[in-house]
Parts: structure tokens; C-alpha cells; sequence
């Protein structure tokens, strides 16, 4: 196995994804870190190459794509980072909201994934990675968007892993739980919610958990270290969950608590009640 590859990771200009970035070129390894705007990595010193791609746009990814086999003549790995972050009430969200965190936490993925498959097809090997959430895993209050376009994105994922299986090509999803980064600044906040709202009682509880909680996350290099790990195995796992381990076990919950009880659990943990 071919230790050294050509890595393409969106939404590279900040967070998880410039924190992966960073640490898989550091390992020697090619990688081109994306943003819309590049001169938002104007006062940064990276060890990984800068690139214009704009998820939502198919010209934009179909070009950077091109740029890519143009100057290395291979694409080994595709690591879905670029994400739209929602809060509020799923009544207050407007449809344009809506379409916008569709638009770039699946069908963002979808365009990558349409450009990337027929090269690595054609080296029969490649790795697609996917960012995900825990959030993805169950609905969480006044995240009911967000959560809908993770749970989307992980059956999608886990379909195209038996698509693309006997191309020799490995797909897998990193759930992260909350992860210190600067998502709290970029996060969306549903148009309606404006101090009017009726649930602005539970939602200020829920919003200021969400942001303590990001606050004291996990490092982000927890997340880089599971996807160096993914793309240096030829057999790596479907499903790399990142979190405290109440997040972790959260899932399991999800799974084997009737639905009143996990309810009362989630609800409790967000200081709703």
C-alpha cells in the first residue's frame, strides 16, 4: 500500500477540517485544504495547499477536482469537511435555511463524491471520508435540521460503501461529538427565533448548553487522528465516533431505551426540564 497520498479536504479554513489538514500534511502526505474564499487563509502558515472549491457549486468543485489531477495526476482521498450549522426551533427555520445546510451537508457531498468516484475507480483504490455528528445518529432539540442532514448523509454513506466496494474504494463516517472549535461563531440561528419566539424558554436553555459544551469540547486533533487512522488501513471501519464518553454511550441509548426514556435522558442533559 502506497503510504504517501493526494488528499482533498473541504472546509479546510478553520476547525476540524483545517486542524486535519494541518496534521496529514505534517505526516507527509499531499493534501489540498479548501475554502470559498481564499483569502481567508491569507494570514496562515500552512503546511498543506490552499484551494478555491465552493461545495454548492458543481463548476467550482468540477474545477478544483481538475486542478488537482492536473498537478498530481492521482486523488487518493476525498474527506467531506465543509458544513452548515443550523440552531432553532424546526417551525422557525425558513425553507431557505433548509435548502442551504441540504445544499451543503449532503448535496455538497454528492457533487465530491459524483467528481471523485470514476478517478479513483480508475486507480481501483480510494478513500471517502464523511464528517458526520453524533447528532446524526438521533434528532437533537433545536438542532432537528442539522440532525436531519447528518442522518441523510450517513445512509447515503453507508449505501455507497456497497456501491463502490469492489472498485477497491473504502467509505467511512468520523461522528464527532462537540469538538472545541469556533463553531459557535459560524453557527445559523433559525430567522424566526428573535425574542419572540414561543420557545424561547427552552431554546436560550438549549443554546447555552450547546455552547458551554463546544467550549470545553475535545480537541480537534482527536478527530484528524481518526481520519489519518481510516485512510492508513486497507480495511478501515465504516463508523469512527469522536466524543466524551456520555456522547458515546449516548448512541448506544438511543438504540436500546424506549423512546420515552432516552427522551426524558436528552432533555435532562440540555437542562430543558
Amino acid at each position: 500500500m502506497n503510504n504517501h497520498k493526494v488528499i482533498l479536504i473541504t472546509g479546510a479554513s478553520s476547525g476540524i477540517g483545517k486542524s486535519c489538514a494541518t496534521f496529514l500534511a505534517e505526516k507527509g502526505h499531499t493534501v489540498y485544504g479548501t475554502s470559498r474564499d481564499l483569502a481567508k487563509f491569507d494570514d496562515m502558515d500552512t503546511p498543506f495547499r490552499p484551494l478555491a472549491l465552493d461545495v454548492k457549486d458543481s463548476e467550482s468543485v468540477k474545477k478544483a477536482v481538475a486542478q488537482i489531477m492536473e498537478e498530481q495526476g492521482r486523488l487518493d482521498v476525498l474527506v467531506n469537511n465543509a458544513g452548515f450549522a443550523l440552531m432553532g426551533s424546526i417551525e422557525e427555520s425558513s425553507e431557505e435555511q433548509v435548502m442551504e445546510a441540504y445544499n451543503t451537508n449532503l448535496f455538497g457531498v454528492h457533487r465530491l463524491v459524483k467528481e471523485v468516484l470514476p478517478i479513483m475507480r480508475a486507480q481501483d483504490s480510494g478513500w471517502i471520508i464523511s464528517l458526520s455528528s453524533i447528532a446524526g445518529r438521533f434528532g437533537l432539540p433545536f438542532r432537528g435540521i442539522y440532525s436531519s442532514t447528518k442522518a441523510a448523509l450517513e445512509n447515503m454513506m453507508e449505501a455507497l460503501q456497497y456501491e463502490v466496494e469492489s472498485f477497491g474504494i473504502k467509505v467511512s463516517l468520523i461522528e464527532p461529538g462537540d469538538v472545541k472549535t469556533d463553531i459557535n461563531e459560524h453557527r445559523q440561528k433559525a430567522d424566526s427565533m428573535n425574542g419572540n419566539s414561543p420557545y424561547e424558554k427552552s431554546y436560550s436553555k438549549a443554546e447555552k448548553h450547546i455552547v458551554d459544551t463546544v467550549s470545553y469540547g475535545l480537541d480537534p486533533m482527536e478527530v484528524s487522528k481518526r481520519v489519518n487512522e481510516a485512510i492508513s488501513t486497507e480495511s478501515p471501519a465504516f463508523r469512527y465516533v469522536v466524543g466524551s464518553i456520555t456522547q458515546r454511550l449516548s448512541i448506544t441509548a438511543s438504540h436500546l431505551l424506549p423512546n420515552h426514556v432516552f427522551r426524558q435522558i436528552v432533555k435532562q442533559y440540555m437542562k430543558l426540564d
